[in-house]
């Protein structure tokens, strides 16, 4: 049986979120309240397993870096190259993808955060040169 994370009502006007073993998250006065703060313990929860997906991507970013040291393509040269050989679906499935994990990186302070953004960005599309 999977259990996740639930909102029980508790009395008139309390909502209580549970964890998925039952631990108390919090009371709250609406249920739209629970809500919400059930919808941030999900986004927590996603925000875990996306950390663990970047760092094995700075190790290939960090292992290329070191294969390719005078390697000048950054975000425009790849953009370039992609705008010859890809369609315009793929071309936005790539920006998109660029922007969420460079967006992720700077807050989670990573370093080389357009290095994985890129890497990101071109396993999207499966970008080979």
């Amino acid at each position: 049986m999977i259990k996740n994370s639930y909102i029980r009502q508790i009395s008139k006007n309390k909502w209580r979120v549970f964890s998925e073993k039952g631990r108390n998250l919090g009371t709250f006065t609406s249920k739209l309240k629970a809500k919400n703060r059930l919808k941030e313990i999900e986004m927590f929860k996603h925000m875990n397993k996306k950390s663990n997906n970047l760092n094995k991507l700075l190790k290939i970013c960090e292992a290329i870096d070191k294969k390719e040291k005078n390697t000048n393509l950054g975000y425009s040269g790849i953009m370039r190259k992609v705008r010859k050989k890809y369609n315009k679906e793929d071309i936005k499935k790539f920006q998109k993808a660029f922007k969420e994990q460079f967006e992720l990186s700077l807050e989670k302070k990573l370093k080389n955060p357009e290095n994985i953004a890129l890497m990101a960005a071109m396993k999207s599309i499966n970008f080979e040169e």
